[in-house]
């Protein structure tokens, strides 16, 4: 969802709306989990092997089969309610953008896919300006159709269809069996980022209200487009001759991106809300806004850690975080909801990040 696409549905139909699309949101990531038996990173690297056993064929193949649930799901949806089967048929988009996503980072395609998304996002935004008032239903019919588009146009650019088999229920079961110890090692990681990601956010939608959920939200996409351009650092970082270069400068930098991060974060909320035309919650969004000192250390202690291969460590700072999160936010949530949001992400962010600097050695 863009900027233009959010300020545009809250100024039309409230944050409430915007909470109740950010708590199916998170549904939505949480039930596609199971696309992720197939391990994305697994399948990026192994899709650039020059022999990989026409694994395109295993990966198109995993997709197709996936979606065939989604789609027996989507009937039982539609049995009960409309706003379910759309939820289960943006699902069922999502899981098939992550195919693209999959496929044009092994490909290096991404420009073009990207290009597609941004036609796509300003697709939704002159939708958006036709409309007075939104419902969750049309929220979700609107996106889908989006989705929808920028998957059947990329299958027609890049004619990913005529070059892709389906291979046998019965050999893709065997593969997948075959192929389970390599892909174990995967499963930890994804399963303990989508519950950070997402599982908080469908247990902080269960207890509070949908507008405090969609205030949230706000703070949380203004921090995504501040804290992305963080990780930009963080991919060239990835390279072992940049990292060696700037670690000399490491001392630094974290306190440099974290303050740049925090006016950032709080600039861009506060700007949001007030041309939304709502009050600002400014202890909120202060406390919010300092998560990002430790994760601009969290970032090079990562890549420290990665090139070590020591993603055990990482799996546990995430399990810090999860942990941290769900006790503060349940002892201060009586006080006030969005206070203990706030509280409970900057305080989780930060004890994890004690962690991995006591188990790194790293400042």
């Amino acid at each position: 969802m863009s900027f233009f696409s959010t300020w545009l549905i809250v100024h039309t139909s409230g944050f409430e709306l915007i909470g109740i699309f950010a708590y199916w949101n998170a549904f939505v990531a949480m039930i596609s989990l199971i696309v992720y038996l197939l391990p994305p990173n697994f399948s990026i690297i192994y899709l650039q092997e020059k022999e990989n056993n026409h694994f395109d064929q295993m990966l198109f193949s995993h997709y197709v089969y996936i979606s065939l649930v989604f789609v027996f799901l989507s009937f039982i949806g539609f049995y009960f309610s409309l706003l379910y089967f759309l939820v289960v048929c943006f699902a069922l988009c999502a899981i098939w953008l992550n195919y693209i996503d999959i496929v044009s980072q092994a490909n290096n395609r991404l420009h073009s896919y990207f290009g597609l998304k941004f036609f796509s996002a300003s697709g939704i935004a002159v939708v958006l300006l036709l409309f007075e008032k939104l419902t969750i239903e049309t929220l979700f019919l609107i996106y889908i159709v989006s989705n929808f588009f920028t998957i059947s146009m990329y299958f027609i650019v890049h004619r990913s269809f005529a070059d892709r088999k389906i291979v046998s229920l019965s050999y893709y079961i065997f593969y997948m069996k075959a192929h389970y110890q390599t892909f174990r090692g995967y499963y930890l990681d994804i399963i303990a980022k989508r519950l950070k990601d997402s599982g908080l956010i469908l247990m902080i939608g269960a207890l509070v209200a949908p507008n405090v959920l969609g205030i949230f939200s706000i703070f949380q996409k203004c921090a995504s487009f501040v804290v992305g351009n963080i990780r930009i650092l963080e991919s060239l970082l990835l390279s072992k001759v940049n990292f060696l270069q700037y670690k000399t400068h490491s001392g630094n930098m974290p306190l440099l991106l974290g303050t740049i991060g925090f006016v950032g974060i709080f600039s861009l909320s506060a700007m949001f809300l007030y041309s939304s035309n709502h009050s600002i919650p400014w202890a909120e969004l202060l406390v919010y806004s300092l998560f990002v000192f430790p994760i601009s250390r969290v970032i090079f202690i990562r890549n420290t850690l990665l090139m070590q291969y020591q993603t055990g460590v990482l799996n546990r700072y995430t399990v810090w975080f999860i942990s941290v999160f769900v006790a503060v936010f349940m002892l201060t949530l009586n006080y006030d909801q969005l206070l203990a949001i706030c509280l409970a992400y900057t305080l989780s962010e930060t004890i994890a990040y004690l962690y991995l600097k006591k188990v790194s050695g790293a400042f």
